[in-house]
């Protein structure tokens, strides 16, 4: 059996070509997958702690690119937020303000929705802030924008979150002391009245009639609720007052 040796070398050497081609391919793509492993292992150095930790448990401050451990960056915007402070980029002398979204990455739930209430807060002016007096809303407003076009309205607004009267500090300060003195609110125009004595019919100076005692109105000079029309106590101390008047009087003459 004849063998043609120049055919058989030929095609050795083809065979050849094509094993160290996928040789060399195998090989690329493993030193590929070195490399990212090395990468999962590179470390830097947070700044704060001084410890030796992996990229991969670092964060990156955007913008100004500082970077330290995760765990620092939750101790440092933890305590910020609960000093009442909108946390900032710890390095000396950086200014960068950091944002709830990219702190996810380290906040609990809870201290997300807290810094994102401290940002609302400082993008209201002190004097402009209203907070929902609900203990179980204690939604914050801008006191402009809640008033509208009702800017001079003395009516209490509703919150737009759980629709309950939402005060200024000053008119929740007026409510207390109206509470305490037993003040009331005249259904038609708000303004507040006080009864020092006599009976319970008031007649506000923007006309309207209405029961000092439950609210309800009067018409065509009757009440249409089932309220006394005055208490004993108030008679007696209208006539205290009308006695000691009288003996003021009495002295300066």
């Amino acid at each position: 059996m004849k063998v043609n040796l120049a055919a058989l070398a030929k095609g050795t050497r083809r065979l050849l070509k094509k094993f160290i081609y996928v040789r060399a391919t195998r090989r690329e793509h493993k030193n590929i997958k070195v490399a990212q492993e090395s990468s999962k292992k590179t470390t830097d150095t947070c700044k704060i702690c001084f410890a030796e930790t992996y990229v991969d448990q670092m964060f990156l401050v955007p913008s100004c690119h500082h970077s330290y451990c995760l765990a620092c960056m939750s101790d440092h915007v933890e305590y910020k937020l609960l000093d009442g402070v909108l946390p900032k980029c710890p390095h000396e002398n950086c200014k960068t303000e950091l944002q709830p979204d990219c702190c996810k990455e380290f906040l609990s739930p809870n201290l997300v929705i807290i810094m994102s209430q401290r940002m609302k807060e400082a993008s209201i002016p002190a004097q402009d802030r209203i907070y929902c007096p609900n203990p179980r809303c204690s939604a914050l407003f801008s006191r402009t924008k809640l008033q509208g076009s009702k800017k001079n309205s003395t009516r209490a607004r509703k919150c737009p979150n759980c629709k309950n009267p939402c005060m200024s500090r000053e008119e929740r300060e007026l409510r207390w002391l109206a509470s305490r003195e037993r003040w009331r609110q005249c259904p038609k125009c708000r303004d507040m009245v006080s009864l020092a004595s006599g009976c319970y019919h008031i007649y506000c100076r923007c006309g309207h009639q209405f029961c000092y005692k439950c609210g309800a109105k009067w018409g065509h000079g009757r009440p249409t609720c089932r309220c006394p029309i005055w208490d004993e106590r108030n008679i007696i101390y209208a006539g205290q007052n009308v006695g000691q008047k009288f003996r003021n009087e009495k002295r300066t003459m």
